[in-house]
């Protein structure tokens, strides 16, 4: 279990993380697919920041594939 906040800057980095999230969204995704991500991979998210795209590959891959959310420590 994580003691305190993994994102540097606390809630307010955060916040800032999710809009960029918001905004590059479709810009994202498109990148994926295009790179061939499909049902049933497995992905592993490096720097996974905020998780919204560890979210988004976990949607896609489904429950046949997996996702695993990193973070530097």
């Amino acid at each position: 279990m994580l003691s305190g906040y993994a994102i540097t800057g606390g809630g307010d980095g955060k916040k800032r993380l999710k809009l960029l999230s918001e905004i590059l969204q479709s810009t994202t995704s498109r990148l994926l697919k295009e790179a061939g991500l499909r049902p049933g991979m497995h992905c592993l998210d490096v720097a996974c920041g905020g998780g919204d795209v560890t979210l988004y590959l976990a949607r896609e891959v489904g429950p046949r594939g997996g996702v695993i959310g990193g973070r530097r420590t």
